[in-house]
């Protein structure tokens, strides 16, 4: 099955994906519901936390850079949290969110959802505001365990998917990351409620980013009308040169497609694939394209900064060495940028020289 890769790092891709197969709908329901909801604090301090009230007065009677301990069941597990209070923190200014994040009772869920979050009581996350302390404290509003396993076992899928898209400029691999992305996309946005499969709602979002990365891989980036013409031209142009025999014209193909040949033809010019600079021209060429396009007439990026350093050492060592009076005079004379704390004002020059401004201003 895997012969055909040639990547060895796709190949152990692959076979790591296999360890997780697609999942029946009553257990992607169930993670699906799981990962809505969050963590669920049970004590602030030393105090049971059944109510908001108990966790905003627990913040205001906290001093500003302090530390909140809190303890949190995420799942199965209780854990300790450390809320870190900023310096600048005013418990008047928290209306929605306190400490960067928005809680609801937990006695006011479903029977279901209470069963799942394994507590009658405490505050449930429902949103955790992004660098926010509660954020850095890593408090979820959702469960990360059930979000990540709908993840993992629809990489398969994923591949199946970017598999139809190879061969239009991005390698497998870059095409499969582009399609996690999409699923990633699609398990925050999915809801089990409308009685749909995972898999049927992340196939629009998996296409979307493939197809999305494939039309700005271009280093221009051309009209969607255009991008769609040329690929009817492609799909078109063999099924025209089997049934004509030979190479259909622009008019043909522009018949076929009802537009105009001038379209056909602005399609071709714009259909000129880039080509890597390192690239060879040839299949038996020993030199790249880099070789061969380059400009020996000018200096190498190299000799530019080299330049540039030795430029800047000798403007550094004149205006250390001279005097105002020697510096403008080098300066003026062989065109050497003077510092920007040395510039020569009409004031500064009637000083140096010892003129008056009215004959500098005719020298300058």
């Amino acid at each position: 099955m895997l012969k055909w890769v040639s990547d060895k790092s796709l190949s152990r891709y692959f076979k790591e994906i296999m360890r997780y197969p697609l999942i029946s709908r009553e257990e992607e329901e169930k993670l699906a519901r799981r990962s809505r909801l969050g963590d669920v604090i049970i004590k602030v301090g030393e105090k049971t936390c059944n109510s908001p009230r108990t966790l905003i007065s627990q913040v205001k009677n906290s001093v500003p850079g302090s530390r909140l301990e809190l303890k949190v069941r995420r799942g199965n597990q209780d854990m300790n949290i450390t809320l870190q209070i900023p310096s600048s923190f005013s418990p008047k200014e928290e209306k929605e969110f306190i400490l960067g994040m928005k809680v609801g009772k937990v006695a006011d869920l479903s029977a279901p959802q209470i069963k799942m979050l394994g507590s009658k009581r405490g505050l449930l996350v429902t949103e955790v505001a992004p660098d926010s302390p509660a954020a850095l404290a890593d408090l979820m509003d959702y469960n990360r365990e059930a979000r990540d396993k709908l993840i993992l076992h629809n990489l398969r899928w994923v591949v199946t998917i970017s598999k139809q898209y190879q061969k239009r400029g991005l390698q497998l691999a870059e095409l499969i990351n582009e399609g996690n992305l999409g699923l990633i996309q699609a398990v925050t946005k999915f809801d089990e409620r409308r009685k749909t499969r995972l898999t049927t709602y992340s196939n629009w979002w998996i296409r979307y980013y493939i197809v999305s990365a494939l039309a700005s891989r271009h280093l221009i980036k051309l009209p969607i009308k255009m991008r769609h013409l040329a690929r009817k031209i492609r799909d078109s142009y063999g099924v025209l040169s089997q049934h004509l025999g030979r190479a259909p014209s622009i008019e043909e193909l522009a018949r076929e497609l009802e537009v105009t040949p001038e379209e056909v033809s602005a399609a071709f010019d714009c259909g000129v694939a880039e080509l890597s600079i390192d690239a060879l021209p040839f299949e038996d060429s020993k030199v790249t394209f880099e070789e061969v396009l380059r400009d020996t007439r000018s200096r190498s990026p190299a000799e530019h900064s080299a330049r540039e350093q030795r430029e800047r050492e000798v403007r550094l060592s004149l205006d250390e060495t001279l005097a105002d009076r020697e510096l403008y005079v080098v300066s003026r004379h062989f065109g050497v940028p003077l510092p920007p704390d040395r510039k020569f004002t009409v004031k500064k020059l009637t000083a140096v020289f010892g003129k008056p401004a009215d004959e500098i201003q005719q020298t300058i």
